[in-house]
């Protein structure tokens, strides 16, 4: 798996244009295709919400809205300056298991790789994402992550820095781990990025059954709705498994902990 290209170096002239690259791809993927996405459902289809959104009776503030893209500007740009860190310790030679030649594997490998590299990623932000609802970490990290109760695209990485430092140490572990050809990889991480905008959209978006939730973002509006339960990202396997999927008959809250609710009232 050995590099067939010299190193590039680490001088200014390579690490800069590598810094600006990546954050404006962040902030193009997110404020220019998302911002698209939300303009045309948040501003021309406002009438219409009872059709599109998920919680039709709650409606994301202006100031709240500015929040949330404060929060992730900050982020992108902390996302930019790791992956730019990666781009060029890759590019400079550095260990991973990426190759950087297709025939390294054969074809069905590629599409094998990708399916573990995914799962691997779902597997480790749903044990993440369980940490930070125990309780001292809810309450003083993940929490601002859920100040938005129906969130919208804005709020796909608007959270306090170490949550998205360990979201970001899901996605760059495999790299380490599976061996693969490196642009299975670079769609392993747009996918899960894409999955992340789709599941904060805060619009009612159909998909086929094996790509998010069995098929609807709701799963995860649901998580900022009722808090702790529903942690997957990609799928909703390790919720089945660890029994904290959303039951109509239990009762949950910020302040009920542990993924299962409680038994309802009613």
């Amino acid at each position: 798996m050995e590099p067939v290209f010299e190193p590039v170096g680490w001088g200014m002239s390579v690490v800069i244009p590598t810094l600006i690259g990546s954050i404006a791809f962040g902030f193009f993927l997110l404020f220019g295709l998302g911002g698209i996405f939300h303009r045309y459902y948040f501003k021309h289809r406002k009438d219409q919400k009872d059709e599109w959104k998920i919680q039709p009776r709650r409606w994301p503030s202006d100031e709240r809205v500015k929040t949330a893209i404060k929060y992730s500007s900050m982020n992108l740009v902390f996302g930019g300056i790791t992956g730019t860190f990666l781009t060029l310790w890759v590019l400079n030679h550095g260990w991973t298991m990426l190759s950087f030649n297709a025939s390294d594997f054969p074809w069905y490998y590629h599409p094998f790789s990708f399916f573990l590299t995914v799962m691997l990623m779902d597997l480790y932000l749903y044990y993440s994402h369980r940490f930070l609802h125990s309780e001292l970490l809810f309450e003083s990290c993940h929490m601002i992550h859920h100040k938005w109760l129906d969130p919208h695209i804005y709020t796909t990485v608007a959270m306090h820095p170490i949550e998205f430092f360990l979201f970001q140490m899901g996605l760059i572990i495999p790299m380490f781990v599976v061996p693969q050809f490196w642009p299975v990889f670079i769609l392993a991480v747009m996918y899960t990025y894409l999955i992340g905008m789709i599941d904060h959209s805060g619009v009612r978006i159909k998909m086929p059954w094996w790509t998010i939730h069995g098929g609807s973002n709701q799963f995860h509006d649901d998580h900022h709705k009722f808090f702790h339960v529903n942690f997957g990202h990609h799928t909703g396997i390790w919720d089945k498994l660890h029994g904290t999927v959303r039951r109509e008959d239990r009762e949950y809250g910020a302040n009920i902990y542990g993924g299962k609710g409680r038994k309802s009232a009613k």
